[in-house]
């Protein structure tokens, strides 16, 4: 964490507005409602993008009926020989 000791004045009225819709959503302060948003953004930037891909792929599946999946897995079987190389 870095130790700076300054004020922040924000001078944009839409960022000011979006502070504020949070703040009451959250039902908190407008300080830690901006702590929370860099908080998570932060956190968001650290994290590997496969974990992104992941988790639209999992939503993708989860959306395919069985006669969907099974039809894609028949598919993906005609693309490998048994040593997993493509044919």
């Amino acid at each position: 964490m870095y130790a700076v000791d300054m004020s922040l004045n924000v001078k944009n009225p839409v960022t000011i507005q979006l502070v504020a819709t949070l703040a009451n959503r959250l039902n908190t302060s407008q300080v830690q409602a901006i702590n929370d948003a860099v908080s998570a953004r932060l956190a968001a930037l650290e994290r590997p993008a496969t974990q992104d891909v992941d988790a639209v792929l999992a939503a993708i599946w989860q959306t395919q009926t069985a006669d969907e999946i099974r039809a894609i897995r028949e598919r993906q079987g005609s693309l490998y020989d048994q040593a997993g190389l493509p044919q």
